[in-house]
């Protein structure tokens, strides 16, 4: 993770998942058009990201920070922008909602679209082929809410720098076809906590 200047930070490289950042779509619980990223953070080391668990801590350092400087003092129940996917349960299924990963999700109002880059900073275009599963930086503002009685900290996103190409994630038919049917191996959560 980079911080920048305020609250901004660059955390990445992370997984895109759920996104729209090449045209806004509409979000019926806030009643508006906005572009929007589920950004996947791997608990076990990827190739992509080889120390997942300081990325991990300095983005949980950088919205505690964020928090403190808003209310003072921690508030004895807030949420914050980085959840357990694990933990974070699908309302539809009862499921693990991103299983294996941390996640964060970040948004942006229409009128203010992130600017999205390739790797040699060139604007990135939606026919350049970029879509949910593949790997990217990404620059967020931290921002505090205290609406109805809760507190947290959410992320507006401001930026994408587009990295790797990964297998798409959701749409369309089966990825899997063609894959002949192997014991996948055992994979163990080893109880890391970024807010230990």
């Amino acid at each position: 993770m980079k911080q920048l200047e305020g609250n901004q930070i660059i955390v990445g490289p992370v997984r895109l998942s759920y996104m729209n950042a090449f045209k806004p779509r509409r979000n019926d619980n806030k009643d508006r058009d906005e572009y929007s990223a589920t950004l996947l953070f791997p608990k076990a080391s990827h190739e992509h990201l080889s120390d997942p668990k300081s990325e991990l801590v300095a983005i949980n350092a950088a919205i505690e920070k964020v928090l403190l400087e808003k209310f003072k003092v921690k508030p004895p129940v807030w949420e914050s922008a980085l959840k357990d996917g694990d933990k974070t349960l699908n309302q539809n299924t009862g499921e693990p909602k991103h299983p294996g990963y941390w996640y964060m999700n970040a948004t942006a109002k229409a009128e203010y679209p992130p600017a999205l880059v390739n790797r040699a900073k060139n604007k990135a275009q939606e026919e350049d082929g970029w879509v949910s599963g593949d790997w990217g930086y990404v620059k967020l503002a931290l921002f505090t809410y205290d609406q109805k009685g809760k507190k947290g900290v959410s992320c507006g996103l401001r930026a994408i720098q587009f990295m790797f190409k990964d297998e798409p994630l959701g749409g369309g038919g089966s990825n899997a076809d063609g894959f002949d049917a192997t014991e996948a191996p055992a994979t163990e959560d080893d109880g890391f906590d970024p807010f230990a």
